[in-house]
Formats: structure tokens, sequence, C-alpha cells
């Protein structure tokens, strides 16, 4: 076992949900043994392998799960080592398991079923979250040590990595489920950082509470408690959550930036970035983004095949605040360059990407606010995968160039001048090319 880490070592411990999995009855599938990652989780699992593979990574732990062990084994090869299985990091106890009842839609169609989800503190279908996170923590800490001053990856399941996450930020456990920021493949990641911070870390969550039926004392996830979050949709975002005082954050005491909204606690749904702006110069941007698929009010859409046309990328959910405030200006703004393009301008194409969303919801706030360009659906957070780690919040704005490549981002709500500026700076590189 290593030596524990000094005070200048920093160590992370990753916790990663699996890909996608095969389910074509959609069951609930639990513990089930034999469900394997689909063609797509399997592309997921190599793309979370490809973030993490310049990360100092010494050990890959994984649920005994099928789905876990395969999304780790690419994490592994990509570092040379051996995954090992942690009965700890498995998927959550369900009396559903086995049923068609994907996202709660078949509980209807069994009736008796309904008399289990009469406590959803404890909850009343499955094993107490308290234990969830009592065996999480013990995996966790038990990483940390192992991987001191190195990285551990814990390939998990949703349940577990939320409700871990809802105890280390001091959340209620009683949540949506369909709310939880933990998508297919996608990172959390606990960082135990040097102590560079002048500020104590006054931030460290409480014990959640629990209802009085829940088995078992509440773990103290104060002692240790990691000194930041870091939540990875798809495994290529980098939006910074911080559950005590993050030197990821800069122990910033902006109430506005991400770690301060994530120590607030306030259980909003979502975090909002602070409309920085990135602009990237011709010789540094990546490959072209490569989205397509189907849109929100059943059409599809595809990325302009044409090399004379700007691409504005806009995340969003009817769920967030700042998007359903922004949404006004990015529907002017389209509509000024639509105009534009009529008397012989640039031509501007706009796409939305509704995230984590039911696409009828989706469609009903974009026919109310009058927004008349299209929106992927990107309810399983798959869209977003192809945005290359440029997507770190809810909202974010990207400005495609000409060839499909990000040149400027947005993080968080954008305003017209900003939006205007970056996208004629964006037609003018075209012009003069």
């Amino acid at each position: 076992m290593s030596e524990p880490a000094t005070a200048q070592q920093r160590t992370v411990v990753h916790l990663l949900r699996h890909g996608e999995v095969h389910n074509p009855d959609r069951i609930l599938y639990g513990r089930l043994p034999d469900f394997h990652l689909s063609a797509l989780g399997r592309q997921m699992a190599l793309l979370a392998a490809t973030h993490l593979a310049d990360h100092d990574i010494s050990h890959v732990i994984s649920s005994p799960l099928e789905r876990a062990q395969e999304t780790a084994a690419p994490v592994a090869e990509m570092h040379g080592l051996t995954v090992s299985i942690d009965e700890r990091a498995i998927e959550a106890e369900n009396s559903f398991q086995g049923l068609p009842v994907a996202g709660g839609k078949g509980l209807l169609s069994h009736p008796l079923l309904l008399r289990k989800l009469w406590n959803p503190f404890r909850p009343s279908w499955g094993e107490p979250y308290v234990d969830m996170v009592a065996r999480m923590q013990g995996a966790i800490d038990d990483a940390r040590v192992m991987a001191a001053g190195h990285e551990a990856v814990i390939v998990s399941h949703q349940a577990p990595i939320w409700t871990m996450r809802c105890a280390l930020e001091g959340r209620s456990f009683l949540h949506d489920p369909r709310k939880r920021q933990c998508s297919l493949a996608s990172l959390t990641s606990l960082t135990y950082p040097a102590r560079s911070c002048s500020r104590s870390p006054t931030a460290n969550p409480p014990p959640p509470s629990s209802p009085r039926r829940s088995r078992g004392p509440v773990p103290d996830v104060r002692s240790p408690s990691p000194k930041a979050i870091r939540y990875a949709v798809g495994s290529l975002l980098a939006a910074t959550l911080v559950a005590g005082s993050g030197a990821l954050a800069g122990c910033s005491a902006d109430a506005n930036s991400i770690a301060e909204q994530a120590r607030a606690g306030d259980q909003k749904g979502y975090v909002s970035g602070d409309g920085s702006v990135e602009k990237i110069a011709v010789g540094d941007r990546g490959e072209p983004v490569k989205l397509s698929g189907d849109t929100i009010d059943g059409g599809t859409w595809a990325m302009p095949t044409s090399q004379d046309t700007v691409v504005v990328v806009n995340v969003w959910g009817s769920w967030c605040p700042p998007c359903v405030a922004e949404t006004p200006t990015l529907q002017k703004v389209w509509s000024d360059y639509e105009t534009k393009a009529a008397a012989g301008g640039g031509k501007v194409a706009f796409i939305g990407i509704d995230f984590r969303e039911d696409p009828a919801r989706g469609q009903a706030f974009a026919k109310k606010s009058g927004v008349t360009y299209p929106s992927l659906s990107d309810e399983s957070g798959v869209q977003i995968l192809g945005l290359q780690g440029k997507a770190p919040s809810v909202p974010t704005t990207l400005v495609l160039d000409t060839k499909g490549r990000i040149a400027a981002r947005v993080n968080g709500a954008v305003t017209e001048i900003t939006l205007t500026g970056l996208i004629d700076d964006v037609l003018a590189e075209s012009a003069s090319s």
C-alpha cells in the first residue's frame, strides 16, 4: 500500500459511471448479470479512457457488474493496469429489478408496486441511501490511500455516485432521479489537494439527515472530506464543483463562481457559468465538431455540409433559469442573421442542444418562447460528448467556424453584443481566407 499523501501532494479519486447498456427490453437491470455495453457504450468507455489518458492514474477499480468492468477496461489498458473489483461499488439494490419500469413509466402497469414508493427518503423501494454512502465512502477512502499522490478511477453506477455526491455536498437524499448530474460515462472527481489555500476548510458538509427507518448509522462523510468535486458529462466536461475549500476553485469567494454555486448546496439542479468568453486562435482549434440526430420537434438535423456556414451551438434546458433568461437574446440574434443572410450576408446556422430533458418538455418551452431555430434532443447526455469538453456548464454557447471547429465559447448566459461580436469575427475570418 502506498504511503499517505503529504500536505504537498494531490490525490484524486474519479467516480466514473459506466457507458450505455444494451437493453432492448428497457427493463431495470439493477444487479442482474449479463447486461453488457452497447456499441455506443463501448465508444463512451473509450472516450472516457482517452480523456483520462494523460492523467496520473495508478489504480482502476470496478463494480463487479459486467457493464462497469467493460467501461473500466480501456482506462486500465491505456495505463498498463489491471482492473480491481470492489463489491462496494456495485449498483444499488432495487425492488423493481428485472421489470420493465425504466424511468418509472412502467409502474402504472404494476399497481402493486406503487406501495413500495411510500418513503422516498429511505428509499422504501431499495437499498437505503445511508447504506450506499457508507459502502461508497469505504471504497473511496481505500482508493484514496492506495493512490496517494496520484489518481484512482472507480467505475460504478448512477445511484451510488449521485448519492455519495449528495452526502459530500450536504444535500438531502430526496431528489428527482431525472435531474441527477451523472450521465452515462460521466466523471465525478473527488480531489484531495495540497493545503495551499489560506482559508480554513469551513465548508466540510455535515452528515446528511436520514429517516428513522433507514438501517445503520449515518456515515461521517466529514472526515476526511474531499476538498473538491469535479463533474464531467461524458468524461469531457470541466465544470468544477466544490464541496469544501478547493484548490481547483482557486479559493474563490465569488458567489457566481461554479465552486460557490456548488458550495451553496441550494439544490437548484444546475451549475451556471459566469459568462466568461474564450476565443480560440485558428491554429489552436481542434477537430471539427460532429453533431446530428433527432430534434425536439420530431425532425432531424445534421451539421451543414457546405464550407461557408458559421454554426452557433447553444446547450440549454428549460429547467435552467439562465437558459430561460438568455432565450430571447438567442432568438433575436438568430433572426437578425437570417435577415442579413437574405440580404446577401454570411450564412449562420443555429442549433440548440436540449440537455437532460424530455424532448416534449423542451419543445413545449421552445414553442412558448417563440424559438424558431432547431434543437437536438439530448435526454441521455450523448450529444454533448461531441463538444470536445467545451461545455462545462449549462448554458454554454459555442461558435463554430466554417470548417466546423470551435472558434469561441461563452460559459454561461450570453449577451446580444457578445454573441454578435463573436459571430462577426468568425464570419470575417471566412471572408478574408
